[in-house]
């Protein structure tokens, strides 16, 4: 989930609105939500590739039935597993570019400092941008307070193709998961999963967000 969201604040909207035939492997952060032990951004990746080993090994998922979804702080999440790992696709919701720039973007006075002063541990995405990688659904917010417009902005002019970017120029921070946008939303998930492949079964192992 995102830095607030959890499995039980977020599965009514996976219950009934993917594709036909879709699977979806829904998971909690170490120290959120069911999951035990502490929360801690440098695990986060592993969370995550942990939940892909899952889906791949123990559920026997073929690759190319995996689509990556990331919401918020679990986008770069999803980009880092995807970008080590084989699948069909990615779905990135309120996406930003570098987690530490994120951070001081939020924080101002933090600005000035270099970046091996900060405790955190960086994600970035432009690292799975930059190179040759599987298709991508981004959604994003113009009045996004959280994560600012300029960081899915930065992605798309850095983006190696295919990235078929969603701009919503009135939705805030993941609003689009709202009811006014969420019709629009999940039609356009519907459409990406069946040009990913069409006429198979595709498979939502990882909701990153």
């Amino acid at each position: 989930m995102g830095n607030a969201a959890t499995l039980l604040s977020t599965s009514r909207l996976w219950s009934s609105c993917w594709h036909k035939g879709t699977s979806v492997l829904e998971y909690d952060y170490e120290g959120y939500g069911r999951s035990g032990g502490k929360p801690d951004l440098a695990n986060l990746c592993k969370d995550g590739t942990a939940a892909y080993n899952y889906a791949r090994n123990t559920l026997k998922m073929p690759a190319e039935h995996i689509v990556h979804l990331g919401i918020s702080l679990g986008t770069g999440v999803a980009c880092n597993v995807a970008k080590d790992n084989p699948s069909a696709g990615v779905i990135l919701m309120s996406p930003y570019a570098n987690f530490l720039q994120l951070v001081k973007e939020d924080i101002s006075a933090l600005a000035i400092y270099p970046d091996f002063m900060f405790p955190y541990h960086n994600i970035e995405t432009l690292n799975f941008f930059g190179k040759s990688h599987v298709p991508v659904l981004m959604f994003a917010g113009g009045r996004d307070e959280s994560i600012h417009i300029t960081q899915p902005d930065e992605i798309m002019a850095n983006a190696v193709q295919p990235v078929k970017y969603i701009r919503i120029p009135k939705a805030k921070h993941v609003e689009f998961l709202d009811d006014r946008y969420l019709k629009n939303t999940f039609d356009t998930v519907r459409g990406f999963l069946s040009g990913l492949q069409s006429n198979k079964n595709i498979d939502l192992p990882l909701s990153d967000g």
